[in-house]
């Protein structure tokens, strides 16, 4: 299903966002919050489910973009996005510690995994930890030289996976590991309507996680024209995406931060970047199943580390910091919250953090008007 976001909503999203460079993929946030919403079900119905939560979220993202609520990201305050995008980057970063390393955590938060894995460094599969090293390290080294720094990423992982085979490693786990990969393309679905009442709670929840997530992104990327991006537009462009990923069996699906990065990080000079994302997909379904399951998580892993550290904007921290005394705090309790609780419930606490600030800032705001008689 993961797949076939890629292959439906990514293309088409990008047809109609504002944001040229935006990735409209499933999330890890976004993606773990569906399914734990689908736990309720049968494994037998869950498929039927998952299409009409993601037809749910296209719907209330078109209300969102149709009615213009973009202009409500404007009250969230600056600090407040940067840190929840670093905390989502340093998410990202420790995420890949135990495809990276081969010591895999029972903990679920991933600074306390961090920290286990740190305390359990005698049981870190070295032939695992190697694949790692060598792909963060290729891609360290071939993003200093000129003309192959474009296709770096794509060089580390063959050349680290290749390891694999080569030096007959038996511990470091494949793609093929996780499961089977379709050898072709999907059908198009009409979800089943019935399941929509016990989902348009779900279905709001993640609508506000995915567009809460894409607002951050539009701040983040400017356009090729040195504009902001329209964030209503953006709003519609996510709906265009989730009503295609419906239809494709697709997770609901958002602007994702590690994607984009990973696409202007490869070059991306425009939204043509996106739509031939989602046609590579599809060629990679029908002709390369065989090699992408031979792809090493330790070189997946490297590579999303890497994307994960890029999405850390120091110099933007930076601004913050200098700016004053109550957006250094927002950005700090922010970027906790992001790395202590589920995005979702950090999203919600920096959205109503901004609201109380704002809410604060204007309330203690004084104007002195001065009052004066006319002679006549």
């Amino acid at each position: 299903y993961g797949l076939y976001t890629v292959l439906a909503a990514t293309p088409v999203g990008a047809l109609f966002t504002s944001s040229v460079y935006m990735n409209i993929d499933s999330t890890g946030a976004i993606a773990a919050t569906a399914g734990s919403m689908l736990l309720i079900y049968s494994a037998e119905e869950r498929p039927l489910a998952l299409a009409v939560l993601t037809l749910l979220v296209a719907v209330f993202m078109l209300a969102a973009g149709l009615l213009k609520l973009g202009f409500l990201t404007r009250f969230i305050a600056n600090a407040v996005l940067r840190g929840f995008l670093t905390g989502i980057g340093v998410n990202i970063i420790l995420g890949q510690l135990g495809d990276f390393t081969g010591y895999y955590s029972e903990f679920d938060n991933k600074v306390v995994r961090a920290v286990d894995t740190v305390l359990h460094l005698g049981q870190i599969d070295l032939q695992v930890l190697l694949v790692g090293v060598v792909t963060v390290v290729l891609i360290v080294v071939l993003d200093r030289v000129p003309y192959v720094n474009k296709l770096a990423l794509l060089i580390a992982l063959a050349v680290a996976s290749a390891l694999v085979p080569l030096l007959g490693f038996t511990t470091a786990p494949l793609v093929s590991s996780l499961g089977a990969l379709p050898e072709s393309l999907p059908r198009p679905v009409l979800p089943d309507l019935a399941f929509i009442p016990g989902l348009i709670g779900p279905a709001f929840a993640l609508t506000i996680i995915a567009l809460a997530q894409s607002a951050g992104i539009s701040q983040a990327y400017v356009n090729p024209d040195g504009k902001y991006p329209d964030t209503s537009r953006d709003f519609l462009g996510q709906g265009a995406a989730n009503v295609a990923g419906a239809l494709f069996q697709g997770l609901p699906a958002g602007g994702s931060l590690g994607g984009t990065e990973l696409l202007v990080k490869g070059g991306a000079r425009s939204r043509w970047a996106n739509i031939f994302t989602g046609v590579m997909a599809a060629i990679m379904i029908l002709l390369f199943a065989e090699f992408i399951g031979k792809i090493a998580l330790a070189a997946l892993a490297g590579l999303l580390i890497v994307v994960g550290f890029q999405t850390i904007k120091f110099r933007e921290i930076d601004k913050v910091w200098h700016t004053s005394s109550v957006s250094r705090a927002l950005m700090i309790a922010t970027f906790i919250a992001t790395l202590i609780v589920p995005l979702q419930w950090a999203i919600f606490f920096g959205v109503a953090l901004s609201f109380a600030v704002f809410a604060y800032r204007e309330a203690a705001s004084t104007s002195i008007v001065e009052v004066t008689m006319s002679e006549s």
